[in-house]
């Protein structure tokens, strides 16, 4: 009980010193010379550290809520420009289904590749192009977006993210 009240009581000193060293939206003082401001939308006042317990836990869901977890290997690679050997998954951490979709380019002009959806869990180790690729490495973009089902079938995009990937093609 006395280890609990010692860890309330700790993470009640960093919240307090967080407020005290003005955790909050920037500002700025004369001379440009930025300044962090006081937070005052969403705080809370903590009065006991059960209190401080809950306020962090808070915390922590809304932050697990706003991010979007991946789990991928930015290499694929195929000897005939169409196949590819990859690893593009949406873990189990990710509370939505998941689409995968591949542009050939970094402009983004030339999608290659867009996936059905797939359940948290699941994974492609091999993909079909839409079309062919040249021999030669091709430096492209994979978005991951996360999609939310409701009951009616109407579907809501959640959360997305992107990131460079390497088509390689063996020059047979």
């Amino acid at each position: 009980m006395q280890n609990r009240i010692w860890k309330g009581m700790a993470m009640l000193t960093a919240l307090l010193l967080l407020l005290a060293s003005g955790c909050g939206k920037a500002e700025e003082e004369s001379g440009n010379t930025p300044t962090i401001g006081y937070a005052y939308e969403g705080v809370t006042i903590v009065d006991d550290p059960e209190s401080a317990e809950e306020t962090l836990r808070k915390m922590q869901e809304e932050a697990d809520k706003s991010s979007i977890s991946l789990s991928f290997k930015n290499q694929a690679f195929s000897t005939d420009g169409i196949n590819f050997d990859c690893y593009l998954a949406n873990p189990t951490e990710n509370p939505y289904d998941m689409y995968i979709q591949i542009f050939a380019d970094q402009a983004m002009t030339d999608e290659v590749f867009l996936s059905g959806l797939l359940r948290p869990g699941t994974a492609f180790e091999t993909i079909a192009l839409n079309h062919e690729l040249n021999a030669g490495t091709h430096t492209g973009v994979c978005i991951f977006t996360l999609v939310d089902t409701a009951e009616d079938g109407t579907q809501t995009m959640m959360k997305q993210s992107s990131v460079e990937i390497q088509l390689f093609v063996a020059d047979v």
